[in-house]
């Protein structure tokens, strides 16, 4: 026979199997913990998340241990600023003035010119001098990259964009053995756009911006490097257009030979510079030259 107190004991270290616990409530709570999880998955919960908190405070945490982004040597980034604006009396630059300006960048031989603009204004008379210097810029082989956006909607008086060169389509990315019958297996999980409309420069200005890369950002603190449209056509990222090398194999994204870590949605989160490092000039001083 336990005295008393070894009873007790005993009941102390043995709680969780004297304890009744109904069945119908450990079922109950279950079916609320699956249901609450199945329904962060689906509305997205953790990928809101991880875009309000969890990446911003990784950002402020590398950038705190002096890991941060740092502007490549290599990389110059020129601004209508208000020196600009003052200057030519317009927040946009006209078409002869873009021709002269691309034509000095391009004769000094830059990998690629990206304006993060969309030329979307119908373009007046072009000056004969205006498309000459147009030629030139496209004779000197430099990518020349404007802006485009895509909408799941079609936009009023707005032409879409045929995507028929070898940058928006997806062969041109993989590897010889798979170009000719790919099914998708190689190809990452971009986000699926394929009822999706694209819009780059209006239709008077596409013989002199042919080469067009996205801006746009779906996602707080991501960059979807590529948006797949459907079927065998994408449309870059405009940074893509400064890569060496890409290539879509085993569903991965490889960019000059290293993997990029992708979410779920084709997205990656980007630690972008901060404003007060980065080196910016005028646009004014290019003019003026």
């Amino acid at each position: 026979m336990l005295s008393q107190n070894q009873q007790s004991e005993f009941a102390q270290r043995h709680w969780l199997k004297t304890y009744r616990v109904s069945g119908r409530l450990v079922i109950l709570v279950s079916i609320l913990y699956a249901v609450f999880f199945v329904a962060m998955s689906l509305l997205s919960v953790g990928d809101f998340l991880d875009a309000k908190i969890a990446d911003p405070i990784q950002f402020r945490i590398r950038d705190f241990l002096g890991k941060g982004v740092t502007q490549d040597a290599r990389l110059k980034i020129y601004a209508i600023d208000d020196q600009t604006f003052a200057s030519l009396g317009t927040p946009m630059p006209d078409l002869e003035i873009w021709a002269d300006v691309l034509d000095s960048i391009t004769a000094k031989k830059p990998k690629v010119v990206i304006i993060d603009a969309m030329f979307s204004a119908k373009a007046s008379a072009v000056s004969p001098k205006t498309k000459k210097l147009f030629d030139v810029v496209k004779a000197s082989g430099v990518p020349v990259v404007s802006g485009s956006f895509v909408s799941e909607k079609e936009i009023r008086f707005k032409h879409p964009m045929s995507l028929n060169g070898p940058a928006y389509k997806v062969a041109t990315y993989l590897k010889e053995e798979t170009r000719s019958a790919w099914s998708g297996s190689h190809m990452p999980r971009f986000h699926d756009r394929s009822k999706w409309l694209a819009y780059g420069p209006h239709v008077d200005l596409r013989d002199f911006f042919p080469s067009v890369g996205h801006f746009q950002l779906f996602e707080e603190n991501h960059v979807e490097p590529f948006l797949w449209m459907g079927e065998n056509s994408v449309i870059p990222h405009a940074s893509m257009w400064a890569a060496d090398d890409i290539a879509f194999t085993d569903q991965a994204l490889i960019v000059n030979g290293n993997r990029v870590a992708l979410d779920r949605g084709g997205a990656v989160p980007v630690n972008f510079i901060q404003k007060s490092h980065a080196r910016i000039y005028s646009m004014e001083s290019l003019i003026r030259r």
